[in-house]
Order: structure tokens, then C-alpha cells, then sequence
């Protein structure tokens, strides 16, 4: 699929935006979670497989990234939890986690961009009386010196 050069720098800065949000997320986890007893993070991906309705890939939920340090693999954690491996693909963008991200991340994106427009029209129209005001003036020095 062939984008256009403005798509491509669109997509890369909502990658970007999104992979931040996402790593926010993990570490936010990690530290809501560090004190957290083994069977209380498999307890975690068995609710969160229940919610699912399929056993989730470690991206798939928030927090894989540190049940996988604290069992060494993520699959050491689903065989700890006794769950199979998952079955479906490991297709990151249609995780709904990963398209509610993207999704958040593009409605700050455009509000961000509307505001930074929205300044810079105001700073065109301070700019445009400051010229008009000096033209009044230099126009009325003019008539004085005359």
C-alpha cells in the first residue's frame, strides 16, 4: 500500500505518539503492580483471557511487557496460569487496546494541530494591527511634518 509523503509522516508520528503512550501505560503497570504477588498477575491475564474471550498475546494487554520480566517469558506466565499459548495472530493493530490507543492518540494529534493553527492565525491577526497601527502612525507623522 503506497502512501503519499504527507500519510507517511502522519503515520510516523502516530506510531511515535502511540508507542509512547502504550510504554506510559507499561511502566505506569509496573509500578501499580511491582508489589503484586505472582498468583495475583495471573490471576490478572486469566481476567483479563475472560474479557478477551481468548487467551491475549503480551501486547495484547497492558502490563505484558512486565509479566514477562517478572516469569522470564510470557509464555512461562501463561503456562504458570495454566493457559494454552494464544491461537489467533499476533497482529498488533487489531488489538482493541492498540486501535483505542491509536485512535486516542489521533484526536490529540488533530486537537493539537487545530490549537497550534488557532495560535498562529491569532499571532498573523496581532501581527497584521501592529503593521496597521505603524502605517497609521508613520501615515500621521507624515501629515505633521508636512
Amino acid at each position: 500500500m503506497s502512501y503519499s509523503g504527507r500519510n507517511n509522516i502522519y503515520d510516523s508520528i502516530i506510531k511515535k505518539m502511540v508507542t509512547k503512550a502504550l510504554e506510559e501505560k507499561e511502566q505506569e503497570f509496573e509500578e501499580a503492580h511491582k508489589d503484586d504477588s505472582d498468583e495475583q498477575l495471573l490471576q490478572y491475564i486469566k481476567e483479563s483471557a475472560e474479557i478477551l474471550h481468548h487467551v491475549p498475546w503480551q501486547r495484547e494487554i497492558v502490563g505484558g511487557s512486565y509479566i514477562e520480566k517478572r516469569f522470564g517469558t510470557y509464555k512461562a506466565a501463561l503456562r504458570a496460569a495454566e493457559l494454552p499459548n494464544p491461537k489467533h495472530p499476533d497482529l498488533i493493530e487489531k488489538f482493541p487496546r492498540i486501535q483505542k490507543e491509536i485512535e486516542t492518540q489521533k484526536a490529540a494529534y488533530r486537537k493539537n494541530k487545530a490549537e497550534k493553527k488557532e495560535r498562529s492565525a491569532k499571532r498573523k491577526a496581532e501581527q497584521a494591527e501592529k503593521r496597521r497601527q505603524r502605517m497609521k502612525y508613520q501615515a500621521d507623522k507624515s501629515k505633521n511634518h508636512a
